[in-house]
């Protein structure tokens, strides 16, 4: 029988796949809507005042954020930048996971072409299910952060900003520039070529 030989590749082979996959192929995937993510995350920076959630109770901040997280459309990319912004004033680390469970889970367009195959009566319990089950682990996250962590996520996403550096700065400027290489081939690109 005649058996195929596989060429082995070496450590660093693989290792320039590796990144030429994560800093090429997946990066452009996702560049618009991590850059919608970014500028969205800045807008909630801007317009939330500071301590805004922690004027709410749990039960509070989680009701708004099924209002506001069910029925947007929002990427995984995009929810979270967000998330980290919403934590920042004052949201839950609980809270912000519901965010990033539900918001991607549950958009109006996804509920519409579940209805296609599924119905309105499965569409219901579709978004019932997914709600709970956020639910559920939104309550144990933040029940972990309450027992085993003593400083709040908030006071080390601050104490992190306030230690920006000179790194930092070079490392926003590089994924700036990737993710403008990406929009540009996924979405400018093909537009000229169709021109």
């Amino acid at each position: 029988m005649y058996k195929r030989q596989v060429e082995k590749e070496s450590f660093f082979s693989l290792l320039k796949g590796v990144f030429k996959y994560g800093f090429g192929k997946l990066l452009n995937d996702i560049a618009v809507w991590l850059t919608v993510g970014i500028f969205l995350g800045a807008l909630i920076d801007f317009i939330v005042p500071e301590n805004f959630f922690t004027s709410l109770s749990m039960l509070e901040n989680r009701i708004l954020i099924l209002i506001i997280g069910v029925p947007l459309y929002i990427c995984a990319s995009a929810s979270t930048p967000s998330a980290v912004s919403l934590m920042l004033k004052g949201l839950s680390p609980g809270s912000a996971l519901l965010f990033l469970l539900v918001g991607p889970a549950t958009n109006i367009s996804n509920i519409a072409v579940l209805q296609k195959y599924i119905g309105k009566k499965g569409v219901i319990l579709n978004i019932i299910s997914i709600v709970f089950v956020a639910l559920i682990f939104s309550f144990i996250v933040d029940a972990m952060y309450a027992n085993y962590f003593t400083l709040k996520l908030s006071e080390q996403l601050h104490n992190h900003e306030h230690g920006s550096s000179w790194w930092q700065g070079i490392c926003a400027i590089i994924l700036s520039l990737l993710l403008i290489k990406g929009i540009y081939i996924e979405e400018i690109k093909p537009r000229f070529s169709k021109i």
